[in-house]
């Protein structure tokens, strides 16, 4: 009885022991490029004073698979979905012209460098970069037929400072940066 309870108990340090090499995020960001709202005030081609406005619908929304070679540097995929929609608003007109609606499906393969690692909490840089899936509608004029293209753009994220706390498993992150995935993304981490 006691080599059993001896023997599970150096198995139990063992595991508790064993490097997490594979993690699994979810983040939500704000403010994805290229559609950070740009005011752009001024006559159009038409002769007509107008309002540019982008509007997220939906705040991006990412899932990501990281793999572990050390504590420094990590490699894996990254999924990006957002929508937004546009248009230009006339002076004294509530019709939007030019509307635009647009549905983004990035994949991209992303790079991860812990600059500081620690039990509870890591600062890191992180840049990804992959093809995006863009289905696009557009209507010039009010009552127009809706238009409808897809397109392949370059997706990509660059994240100067992440910084990341918790536990062994389940850890929550702030990061900031620039590109697809948003310029303030926070989100949580499970490691197995």
């Amino acid at each position: 009885m006691i080599a059993v309870l001896a023997a599970v108990c150096a198995l139990s340090t063992n595991l508790s022991a064993q490097e997490l090499k594979d993690e699994v995020s979810v983040s939500i960001g704000i403010a994805p490029y290229p559609y950070v709202p740009v005011m752009d005030w001024g006559y159009n081609e038409d002769g007509f004073y107008n309002n540019p406005y982008y509007h997220v619908r939906v705040t991006p929304i990412a899932v990501q698979y990281m793999h572990s070679f050390n504590h420094w540097l990590s490699v894996g995929g990254l999924f990006v979905f957002h929508s937004y929609s546009g248009g230009d608003v006339m002076e004294f007109s509530p019709e939007v012209l030019n509307k635009k609606d647009r549905n983004v499906f990035a994949f991209m393969v992303a790079g991860r460098v812990n600059a500081i690692h620690r039990d509870h909490f890591s600062f890191y840089a992180k840049v990804a970069l992959g093809p995006s899936f863009d289905h696009v509608g557009f209507i010039k004029m009010p009552g127009d037929k809706r238009e409808v293209s897809n397109e392949v753009n370059l997706a990509y994220q660059i994240m100067p400072l992440g910084f990341e706390f918790g536990g062994r498993k389940l850890k929550g992150f702030f990061e900031t940066g620039y590109g697809y995935q948003g310029m303030f993304i926070t989100g949580a981490r499970y490691a197995f």
